[in-house]
């Protein structure tokens, strides 16, 4: 069906065949806005048509799966289906239709391809506005992160159905004229000022919601935005989670979320700190990633006359960075740590050392930890009536082993041997296999996360001295059940959590503990944070036999007899005034008070 030509517009096709046979490649009319013919456009209502979403998964898969379309469809040879999804470790070629489904739809949208995409990802126009209707059904609003649609009613076109298949070319034609008929008598111009977007800012206002980042750095590269205190005002909900990464690095994520006149413009990224990297170069990349980030925002505004794009060349003369494959240490980190602090009065001195190591290795398969580790204490105060001298240690060796089997199943094993003087505990061995259940797929740990971890095993334990049971050594054999819940998102975070033991051999020997935080902006400047946790004790089998004495006590040299633990906490936090905050001065910054008191 040719499309009119416009003054300085080529003619371009479109057709359901496609361009030259390809079944991917389309051509349709189009106008760039700084041409001639842009203001022939201007004021008319913008509408596109959706594929039946079942037809579209069915075509995905026999397309870059079963690769039916072998002339235009490139094959990884070595992976086996379509380059497009090589990078998804969970596409196979021989995987079945249903499991192909349920692994398109544990794929979040800013993350997945064009192929299976959401399809109001593409429809949404400069403006917002989307009226999205099928060539089989009606049309309907679509359900667009900030729908402005116009629901038009065409007669004579069939329910959706899964068995359709694309019409032929006669009918889509007479369908597309009747409908686009229909449109332009359904809309007049009153209905277009009706849905006039709200006006686009002159400076983009930013609300960074992230701990720890350097802000004062930030507002002093990043003049040309509003930094604002709060999201109520802002053009850009900045959201930054972190989680650590196998080498020790640190992995941030970045969710924009669009605001005010820029609601549903969503968008997320990664940015990788590496372990080696200094607090400045960690610093500068937060940058560049913020700054790229908020382009396409920035596009929008004013600023936008004035963003530039540099690419800076690659190191080496454009040298690719190794691949993993050319890693010698096969994904292996050491972490070597060790502090130590001491206090000198004249009748009392106290010392403080540990030291230890982490070896790690974390792939996507496996995740694998060798920890020792040595803590010691030491305390002396002089008294009238003589010397009190006080020596702690806690010493020992952690591991564990854990595998990947779905994005939402994993199983490991956990081993540990401990020493400690202040838990009455000789030597312990101790080994428990895992299984854990997520939910959600562990790639959205960073927004949201429920997991069900149960381990279950042994430990063989000498105590230092006899317990109140009468015991110098015993093997327990127990198991423990954990079930966790993060959540973060642009209203607040909330964590809640719950950890269980009991000894097998005795199941009134048991500990349960609760606890639970959450952070809520109620209104513009009002935040409540509220904590807590609560914990049933009945399983301190290994309590010493006697009673503690005062200097025990106090020096925390003995564990004591409790049958619970409880705590709360509660903050609120209020701001008025001024909601813009550009200006950086730090001018005798640190110095606060110097008084001993």
């Amino acid at each position: 069906m040719p499309a009119q030509e416009l003054a300085s517009t080529p003619r371009r096709r479109f057709s359901f065949g496609g361009v030259d046979g390809s079944p991917h490649a389309f051509e349709f009319p189009s106008v760039r806005p700084d041409s001639g013919g842009a203001h022939l456009f201007a004021g008319l209502f913008a509408f596109s048509f959706v594929r039946n979403p079942w037809d579209r998964l069915v075509s995905c898969f026999r397309d870059k799966i079963q690769g039916r379309a072998t002339d235009f469809t490139g094959i990884h040879p070595t992976r086996g289906i379509a380059y497009c999804l090589a990078d998804f470790d969970a596409f196979t070629p021989s995987m079945t239709f249903e499991r192909f489904v349920d692994v398109v739809a544990e794929i979040r949208d800013d993350e997945a391809d064009d192929h299976f995409r959401s399809q109001h990802r593409f429809l949404v126009n400069d403006e917002g506005r989307i009226a999205v209707g099928s060539l089989h059904s009606w049309v309907l609003p679509y359900s667009a992160p900030r729908p402005r649609a116009v629901p038009i009613a065409v007669a004579g076109l069939p329910d959706p159905d899964p068995s359709f298949r694309m019409p032929s070319m006669h009918d889509a034609t007479i369908r597309l004229t009747g409908l686009a008929l229909i449109v332009a008598l359904a809309v007049h111009p009153g209905d277009a000022e009706a849905q006039a977007p709200e006006p686009l800012p002159e400076r983009l206002a930013v609300f960074l919601d992230c701990d720890g980042c350097d802000e004062t750095f930030l507002r002093q590269e990043m003049e040309y935005l509003d930094w604002v205190l709060d999201r109520e005002v802002a053009d850009v909900h900045v959201l930054v989670t972190d989680q650590d990464t196998g080498a020790g690095g640190e992995a941030l994520t970045f969710d924009l979320i669009g605001l005010g006149p820029f609601e549903g413009m969503d968008h997320s990224t990664i940015y990788t700190v590496n372990v080696a990297a200094t607090e400045a170069e960690a610093r500068d990349g937060f940058l560049r990633t913020l700054q790229a980030m908020l382009a396409p925002y920035l596009l929008r505004t004013s600023t936008g006359e004035r963003i530039r794009i540099q690419i800076e060349p690659a190191e080496g003369g454009g040298a690719q960075q190794a691949e993993p494959q050319d890693d010698r240490w096969d994904f292996w980190t050491f972490e070597l740590y060790t502090d130590a602090s001491a206090d000198f009065e004249s009748r009392q001195r106290s010392m403080d050392a540990r030291y230890g190591i982490y070896v790690n290795r974390v792939t996507e398969d496996w995740k694998i930890q060798l920890r020792p580790f040595f803590n010691y204490n030491y305390d002396r105060f002089e008294r009238s009536s003589g010397v009190i001298e006080s020596y702690q240690r806690r010493n020992g060796f952690t591991s564990y082993a854990v595998k990947s089997i779905t994005p939402h199943w994993s199983v490991g094993a956990f081993a540990d041997v401990f020493t400690s003087t202040f838990d009455n505990v000789d030597m312990r061995y101790r080994i428990m296999p895992a299984v854990e259940w997520s939910l959600y797929p562990y790639r959205e740990a960073t927004r949201r996360q429920l997991t069900v971890a149960y381990r279950v095993g042994a430990a063989l334990i000498t105590y230092r001295d006899s317990t109140i049971f009468n015991q110098i050594e015993e093997t327990l054999p127990e198991h423990k059940l954990n079930v966790q819940f993060d959540l973060t998102q642009p209203w607040g975070e909330l964590e809640m959590g719950m950890i269980a033991s009991q000894y097998l051999q005795d199941l009134e020997r048991y500990a349960v503990e609760f606890n639970a935080s959450v952070e809520v902006r109620i209104t513009q400047g009002l935040s409540i944070e509220l904590g807590g946790n609560m914990a049933f004790i009945y399983n301190q089998l290994n309590l010493p036999k006697g009673d503690a004495d005062l200097e025990e006590v106090l020096l925390r040299r003995r564990l004591l007899e409790t049958d619970y633990e409880a705590g709360f906490s509660v903050g609120f936090r209020y701001r008025f005034g001024s909601l813009f905050n550009n200006v950086v001065n730090p001018r005798l910054n640190g110095l606060g008070s110097q008084d001993r008191f």
